[in-house]
């Protein structure tokens, strides 16, 4: 349970964009997952936790009915860039600049790309985990990774030509 606490949370704060509700999720995730422990495959713990995260953040999400999916990395809980090194106050706050510029636009991809681009590139969940998480076909999982990759490329291009010209 500890080893996977912060990866639920920080998946819970990006899907309901609110630490407190994922703080909420989070807890009732780690009782559910004490309750079915002895049901569960040893080696599926991670795909377990997380599609259990998933699919009670959607059920929250559904009783306040807000689509829309926020900043996953306030805080710190999610770090897009843990091995920036900053020297200084400017370079500290060009990065944090930076990290809330990325989320805003990951925030523009749809659902299901924004939900398999965490999955894979934040968690570090292989396909077929994401596939069974989300529910949906393994080729699927490929695809909406590869449009979310094509669209931020799109979508951060004057953040890269703005830093290039400096």
């Amino acid at each position: 349970m500890k080893k996977y606490k912060a990866n639920v949370f920080g998946f819970a704060k990006y899907l309901l964009s609110d630490a407190d509700e994922a703080e909420d999720a989070a807890q009732e995730v780690m009782i559910k997952l004490w309750n079915n422990f002895s049901t569960i495959n040893p080696a599926a713990y991670k795909s377990w936790i997380m599609k259990t995260t998933y699919n009670l953040c959607i059920d929250y999400r559904r009783k306040r009915k807000i689509i829309k999916l926020k900043d996953f990395n306030e805080d710190g809980d999610i770090d897009l860039f843990a091995d920036i090194e900053a020297d200084s106050p400017l370079e500290i706050k060009e990065n944090n600049d930076l990290r809330d510029v990325i989320s805003s636009r990951i925030d523009k991809l749809p659902e299901t790309q924004r939900s398999v681009f965490v999955l894979y590139e934040i968690e570090g969940m292989k396909y077929k985990e994401i596939a069974k998480i989300l529910e949906v076909p393994l080729n699927s999982v490929k695809v909406n990774l590869l449009r979310a990759r094509k669209k931020l490329q799109i979508l951060l291009k004057d953040v890269y030509e703005g830093r290039q010209a400096v």
